[in-house]
């Protein structure tokens, strides 16, 4: 939501809030104006990123039911210093001996090459890759050029992820790529929409899955 800078985005939150189990943000305004809008949510974990004086932005995770494992990433962009954040959350599934592991992103962004790139990846994949039960990856991605997006394909297809489609593609993008993005495995994908907004700089992507 822009750090919440533009009008109405409250809104719009509390909207994608209240038709949601579990909600992503990057970009966040840590602080409890955030907090108020997220509807029926339980429980909710952030990872902080970038910091200047009292105001802490980074990723949120929140959800209707409370998790029972947290995990927080951060990489320093090289050459801006500035900090990026992911998030990870493990929830239980009803009716099912396995656990639902969620990753949250907020990915580096100015970069020579994709060494940096590469290193976060790594970070959050080496624990996707080794989690037995349903995954899913989603966030703001920075994949602006055609070698992180391979790269990032290429991390997912060892983890045995599925990107998901968008029927209307209207993601935020920048030199034609797509920078937001949703993978998953272990679930089967109903319904998937990116949502229109003014109120962001991106606009919202959501998915419905359930249990493959």
């Amino acid at each position: 939501m822009l750090k919440g800078r533009r009008k109405g985005w409250h809104e719009d939150l509390a909207i994608l809030s209240a038709q949601s189990d579990i909600i992503l943000l990057q970009e966040v305004m840590l602080n409890e104006e955030f907090h108020c809008h997220l509807g029926d949510c339980q429980q909710w974990h952030a990872a902080e990123g970038y910091r200047r004086f009292n105001r802490i932005s980074g990723v949120l995770t929140a959800a209707k039911v409370g998790s029972h494992r947290k995990q927080s990433f951060k990489k320093i962009e090289p050459y801006l210093r500035t900090p990026k954040a992911a998030l990870i959350t493990e929830y239980t599934l009803s009716g099912c001996a396995q656990t639902l592991l969620v990753a949250n992103i907020h990915a580096i962004n100015f970069t020579w090459g994709v060494l940096h790139f590469h290193q976060q990846l790594g970070d959050i994949f080496n624990v996707l890759t080794t989690h037995e039960g349903p995954v899913v990856l989603a966030g703001d991605f920075n994949v602006w050029r055609g070698k992180r997006l391979q790269l990032l394909r290429e991390f997912a297809q060892n983890a045995r992820l599925i990107e998901t489609e968008f029927e209307h593609d209207i993601r935020k993008a920048a030199f034609s790529y797509q920078l937001d993005h949703i993978f998953y495995r272990g679930l089967r994908k109903r319904e998937s929409r990116v949502h229109k907004v003014i109120t962001s700089d991106h606009n919202p992507i959501t998915a419905m899955f359930s249990l493959d």
